[in-house]
């Protein structure tokens, strides 16, 4: 079932959902953690419109509209485990990280974990140009961070689909959203930041691979790099007798999706790829994987490689240009998406 709670989309209606000062331009904030909050703003459309656009292209109604009919198909798509269905009403990211999420369920017989879309805050982009941008929060509690969804519409005659979603790190927000007053749609190329959006992302999988690259200065993550990290030096370390894993991500092919924000700074969401690679060094040896990655192969013995390869949905604010802020992680989430082994990479002296 979902959740919805009043989303304001005009005048002082705002203070039924958040408390704010006065009636001015309404910033909606959507917490990292229960008792945390962070702020999103937004943009959406509707039908072809003539004349200037100046609010939000989607009224309550609208959003709750499009909203239902993303949840009915994931609904269907969980109650039947046809991850096919997904694709009526998800793209990119989202879809990749779903259909991610209900193959490792069926592989390791575990459920798996539910997708239902709260309406806590929401906001739709002020422009009568394609591609539209509807962003929504939801609500945290004591057992589970807010998610934040991005919604889009191609064009006047397509559906809104979710693009791309992601759990509010804990000890983060998203701040800067206003309801009333709508926000900008921006291009992967867009400027006026400290970085184009696209760029984002292409830094970030840099930081991943080059840790000591002088770019890498530029982000502030202080959750997901240090799990990343922390995660290969346990898998190298339990391997080291047999052989060694190594890492490596790569930008995604989706588009990254971005949004302003009324502190100046952009809502960026991208999607990227990373790999793990567990090779057997050590001629006569015996080297095998476990847990979720064994799950996916017949034989968990490593011969020569076995490589597992994860996707990750991440948001990020971008501060705007000369500002000395780093670029911060706010969101991400993360799932398997394949197991593939090569048994002939055997090492030297077999």
């Amino acid at each position: 079932m979902i959740s919805v709670r009043r989303v304001a989309v005009a005048g002082c209606a705002a203070a039924l959902v958040a408390t704010l000062a006065g009636c001015g331009p309404e910033v909606r904030q959507v917490p990292g953690e229960e008792g945390q909050s962070g702020a999103m703003s937004g943009q959406s459309a509707d039908s072809p419109q003539s004349g200037s656009q100046t609010g939000p292209v989607l009224d309550e109604a609208r959003i709750r509209r499009v909203v239902d009919g993303v949840q009915k198909v994931i609904d269907e798509a969980d109650s039947t485990g046809d991850a096919s269905i997904l694709a009526d009403r998800l793209v990119d990211g989202a879809l990749l990280m779903r259909s991610a999420q209900m193959a490792r369920a069926e592989k390791t017989k575990t459920e798996f974990p539910p997708l239902q879309i709260e309406i806590n805050v929401a906001s739709a982009t002020m422009a009568n140009a394609w591609p539209r941008v509807l962003l929504v929060g939801g609500s945290a509690s004591t057992d589970a961070p807010a998610d934040v969804y991005l919604f889009t519409q191609a064009n006047a005659q397509s559906d809104y689909m979710l693009a791309n979603w992601a759990p509010v790190l804990g000890g983060n927000s998203v701040r800067g959203v206003a309801v009333e007053a709508g926000s900008e749609a921006l291009s992967p190329a867009a400027s006026g930041f400290l970085m184009e959006p696209a760029k984002v992302l292409e830094t970030y999988v840099k930081f991943l691979n080059e840790p000591d690259n002088e770019e890498a200065k530029v982000f502030d993550d202080k959750t997901f790099v240090a799990g990343y990290r922390k995660s290969l030096s346990d898998l190298s370390a339990s391997v080291q007798a047999a052989g060694n894993v190594s890492a490596k991500a790569q930008v995604g092919e989706f588009p990254v999706l971005a949004v302003t924000l009324t502190t100046g700074e952009a809502l960026v969401a991208g999607t990227f790829t990373y790999t793990h690679t567990y090779t057997r060094t050590v001629a006569g040896s015996t080297m095998s994987v476990g847990g979720t990655v064994a799950s996916y192969l017949d034989d968990p013995s490593v011969k020569g490689t076995v490589t597992a390869t994860y996707v990750v949905n991440m948001f990020f604010t971008l501060p705007p240009a000369g500002s000395s802020d780093p670029v911060r992680v706010v969101g991400a989430e993360r799932a398997i998406t394949k197991v593939a082994k090569n048994d002939s990479a055997v090492p030297e002296g077999e």
